[in-house]
């Protein structure tokens, strides 16, 4: 048990301290995602926290706590991370013009009364990610299926 305990506390210190150790911090020009894809729709999608709206078809279930899973990509570090439901949760992106995609995601673990079939639910679409769509206030994930998931931004 207590390598275990031990491997759950360095998963929560990785996924919280990444942003923080790969985002350079030069303060000189920056190499985003955005500005690699050269499109000015993945511009609008980085840097600001998403709220998940739907899943497929459906509204999403709220989380632990009444909130909403959310999303929130990195454009320095190229991660997406948030909220999934019941934990924290991170992964690498890259984005091409309208394609997007994900890389193996990491969370916490940590259990939850509440939020775990929307964690589940959440977390099983991210490798389905091909493209993206955004508008000023929406942000929608598709996959060879179709729509994955709506977001608004907060």
């Amino acid at each position: 048990m207590f390598p275990r305990i031990i491997t759950q506390i360095a998963t929560c210190i990785a996924v919280l301290l990444t942003p923080a150790c790969t985002s350079g911090g030069s303060g000189g020009e920056r190499d985003t995602a955005a500005s690699r894809s050269g499109g000015a729709s993945s511009a609008a999608m980085v840097e600001r926290e998403w709220a998940l709206v739907t899943l497929g078809d459906s509204a999403a279930p709220p989380g632990a706590g009444g909130k909403a899973a959310t999303i929130r990509f990195d454009s320095a570090a190229t991660r997406a991370g948030g909220f999934a439901g019941c934990n924290r949760y991170s992964a690498p992106y890259t984005v091409a013009g309208d394609s997007l995609g994900f890389g193996p995601a990491i969370s916490t673990k940590m259990a939850c009364a509440d939020g775990d079939a929307l964690e589940r639910a959440y977390l099983a679409i991210i490798p389905e990610v091909t493209g993206f769509r955004v508008t000023d206030s929406t942000l929608t994930l598709t996959g060879s299926s179709g729509k994955l998931a709506v977001f608004r931004a907060q």
